[in-house]
């Protein structure tokens, strides 16, 4: 498994995402907190090239992840957002970072509002 920062074409982070055993193309959606299936990234990752995909660390994703990538804004993307609430094959960060054998991979340093996913704790 390979965790990657995903940027769009102007540079700007869009996805945390992680390639699996299986090569299946994951992104962190901060709206459920939960890893889900992209397959447009995957099809983008492998043949479009789009998007750029920078190696990362876990230590990585568990900051990304605290700063908030991967919000979808519910205004406009409000049925991506409840299909991905409904979507029975989401991972939770904690099993996606625990493959690693990582324990409680991302409740340091975050708070959780209760609005879909981390906040980051005040130091």
């Amino acid at each position: 498994m390979t965790f990657y920062l995903v940027r769009n074409a102007a540079g700007a982070p869009i996805w945390a995402a992680h390639k699996d055993d299986e090569m299946r193309i994951w992104v962190y959606v901060q709206n459920t907190d939960r890893f889900h299936l992209n397959q447009g990234l995957y099809r983008d990752f492998l043949f479009e090239h789009a998007n750029s995909y920078e190696p990362i660390t876990v230590e990585v994703v568990r900051k990304v992840i605290c700063d908030g990538i991967g919000r979808l804004e519910t205004r406009t993307s409000d049925r991506i957002v409840e299909r991905f609430r409904s979507d029975p094959a989401a991972r939770t960060v904690a099993s996606v970072l625990n493959h690693r054998g990582i324990l409680n991979p991302h409740t340091e340093g975050c708070t959780f509002s209760g609005s879909g996913g981390p906040e980051r704790r005040s130091e």
